[in-house]
C-alpha cells in the first residue's frame, strides 16, 4: 500500500527517521485550523500522514497519530463565507465576530457548544469516511 505512494529514497527516510526518536514511540501529526473546515484543499497532508503512520503501524510500531485543531484561529470573512456555505443571512449574523477565536463563536447551526466544535465534528466525521482516525487535540 505505501510502498506505492513513496519511493524508496522516502521510505529509507522515514526508517532513518525512527531510528533517532524514541525506539517504542512514533508520533505522526498533521494540523488543521477549525475556522474554515468547508475547504478541503489540504486533504493531501492528512492523507500523507496517516499514510504514514499506516506504514509503521503495519511494520508493528506503537503509533501515535495527532490532528492538531487550531480552535483559537481568528475568523474572517472568507472563513466565514466557507463554513456557512455562503448563507448571507448567516454571514451578516456572524460578521460581527470576525477576529475573534473561533473556540469563543456560537455555532451558526446551534447543534454544538460553538463554532470550533462544530467545524472539528465536521472534518472528524470526513475523516473516519476516508479511513482516517487521528487523535484531535485543541490548541
Amino acid at each position: 500500500m505505501i510502498d506505492n505512494l513513496f519511493d524508496k529514497e522516502l521510505i529509507e527516510i522515514l526508517d532513518e527517521r525512527r531510528k533517532k526518536v524514541h525506539p517504542k514511540i512514533i508520533t505522526v501529526s498533521a494540523g488543521i485550523t477549525s475556522s474554515g473546515l468547508g475547504d478541503e484543499r489540504n486533504l493531501r497532508e492528512f492523507l500523507l500522514a496517516d499514510n504514514i503512520a499506516t506504514y509503521f503501524r503495519e511494520k508493528g510500531e506503537n503509533i501515535f497519530f495527532y490532528l492538531f485543531d487550531d480552535s483559537f484561529d481568528p475568523l474572517t470573512h472568507s472563513k466565514l463565507k466557507v463554513g456557512v456555505k455562503k448563507d448571507e443571512v448567516l454571514i451578516k449574523k456572524f460578521e460581527k465576530y470576525y477576529g475573534t477565536p473561533v473556540k469563543l463563536i456560537p455555532d451558526p447551526y446551534k447543534c454544538h457548544r460553538n463554532y470550533s466544535t462544530h467545524f472539528q465534528d465536521e472534518i472528524i466525521l470526513r475523516f473516519h469516511n476516508i479511513g482516517i482516525f487521528p487523535t484531535v487535540i485543541d490548541v
